[in-house]
């Protein structure tokens, strides 16, 4: 799996386009105690979405993240309005995370992870069809799915870092 983060900085829009192109999935985070920062989550998925060629974006795998949950006392950002963003943005996935104590933090990645795979299933379900014999449609199951999720999100667990991370 490879991690691109632009941090929503200005500085690297002209290179969107080799960042987001052929991306399997897409990570939207902005900050619980910034209201300026969920604000700007529509035209980063705008953005996303032109940049990285997507298909189909109704379909395109999406998770939102709500950082900074470990400064919960200075919400700006309500955890009802991320949830109403969600569903009327095709049913999104929320987590809220902390950088700083890991907190949900590998939730958010494998979750990420799953919708991905689930994806390209649905695209390999079309392909497969054609060369898979006696099993007309060529069929992917959830347990094809959970397989190679498991591999993708699980392949070696190591010690957590100094700052929490599984990597």
């Amino acid at each position: 799996m490879q991690i691109w983060d632009t941090a929503g900085q200005e500085r690297f829009q002209s290179v969107q386009g080799v960042f987001y192109k052929g991306s399997d999935a897409c990570m939207l985070v902005y900050d619980i105690t910034s209201a300026s920062s969920f604000q700007g989550i529509n035209k980063w998925k705008d953005e996303f979405l032109l940049h990285a060629n997507v298909i189909n974006p109704d379909t395109f795998p999406f998770v939102l993240i709500g950082n900074k949950s470990d400064l919960n006392g200075e919400r700006k950002v309500a955890e009802a309005k991320a949830l109403q963003w969600c569903k009327e943005n095709g049913n999104i996935p929320y987590y809220e995370t902390s950088a700083k104590t890991a907190a949900k933090v590998n939730d958010a990645f494998e979750e990420l992870a799953k919708k991905a795979i689930e994806s390209r299933s649905i695209k390999l379900y079309v392909w497969a069809g054609v060369n898979r014999g006696s099993d007309v449609g060529g069929r992917v199951t959830k347990k094809d799915i959970a397989a190679e999720t498991k591999k993708l999100v699980s392949p070696n667990k190591t010690k957590n870092s100094a700052n929490g991370c599984k990597c």
